[in-house]
């Protein structure tokens, strides 16, 4: 018929225990190699590495491979300050700076301040308007090249006299830069 009820009673109960413990036994297998150090002792801790640099800060790089002395005579651009931006500068982007260290070629027109000779861009979305009295323009003949903006740069393909202003098309092509 079957066993009696306290044999029954009493292998039900021998299968918790070793059931617990084998339980037990895994919990602690998990703790101890969770907390052990893979590290030998005579190293230093590795910081963590949750709390990376900013972006900005560049000072954990090697700087002799990503540094300005990286590349003899490189330009080390920096990034602009939108707040210290004129009006006309984040509207048409910023007028070049003349520089000794760079020769100009003839039939270049280089505007240190253009975004301030610049009027509102046409409708048609090719043409510049230039304040006809702002420094340079009186330069502006078709062919010449004009550095006004980093978006007003290009060959002159038309220019129009209106009233006070000049209007000029702009070309963007390998031989006007």
């Amino acid at each position: 018929m079957g066993l009696p009820l306290r044999h029954t009673t009493q292998i039900k109960r021998t299968e918790c225990v070793r059931r617990a413990a084998m339980g037990m036994l895994i919990a602690a297998n998990c703790i101890v190699l969770g907390c052990s150090s893979k590290q030998a002792p005579d190293q230093a801790p590795v910081p963590s590495t949750s709390q990376s640099p900013p972006p900005s800060d560049v000072s954990y790089l090697p700087q002799v491979i990503f540094g300005p002395q990286a590349v003899a005579g490189a330009t080390v651009l920096k990034p602009l300050n939108p707040h210290s931006l004129a009006e006309t500068e984040l509207k048409y982007s910023t007028a070049p700076r003349r520089s000794s260290a760079v020769e100009y070629q003839p039939g270049v027109i280089i505007m240190d301040h253009g975004d301030q000779a610049i009027h509102p861009i046409a409708s048609n979305g090719l043409e510049w308007h230039f304040d006809a009295s702002a420094p340079h323009v009186s330069e502006f003949h078709v062919d010449k090249i004009v550095l006004a903006t980093g978006r007003a740069v290009g060959r002159i393909i038309s220019l129009r006299q209106e009233g006070d202003t000049v209007a000029v098309i702009l070309a963007r092509s390998s031989s006007a830069t």
